[in-house]
């Protein structure tokens, strides 16, 4: 299994955040994510197993937050490089029948906001918390 989690936040708006910080968010959120996947993947095919969880950030696709321009586009490429690489995997096996390689479990239990005691104990205080728990469906066991 190959559980990428990465997360550099850099600051500012798009016109405040410099092309480093920029580069900087995008090599370290999202290309390091591709390179790991790039060497862990043959293994993983050619045994037919293994998983690969990305870690993205409900600060994407999802939503915003204010100064995270850089941060929240190198999420949700995050998340859209996870779909890339399970839509790019499946194929049919050798009899015609729909299938995937090693069986992608894309989207499933894992995918989404999970409401858990992290945000009262980090982020207590944070005007979007309200909105985003609200969302969350109920605590997760485990």
């Amino acid at each position: 299994m190959l559980v990428n989690c990465v997360g550099h936040v850099a600051t500012g708006n798009l016109l405040d955040c410099s092309m480093a910080e920029f580069d900087r968010s995008m090599d370290i959120n999202v290309r390091s994510m591709v390179l790991t996947t790039r060497a862990f993947l043959p293994a993983m095919l050619a045994r037919r197993a293994g998983a690969i969880i990305n870690i993205a950030s409900v600060v994407s696709t999802v939503m915003t937050a204010p100064e995270r321009f850089a941060y929240a586009t190198s999420k949700a490429a995050v998340i859209g490089l996870t779909a890339s690489v399970a839509r790019g995997l499946r194929r049919a096996p050798a009899d015609g029948a729909p299938g995937s390689a090693g069986g992608n479990r894309r989207g499933r239990g894992a995918a989404g906001i999970k409401r858990s005691g992290f945000h009262d104990r980090h982020q207590p205080h944070h005007r979007w918390r309200h909105e985003l728990m609200n969302r969350a469906p109920g605590p997760t066991p485990g």
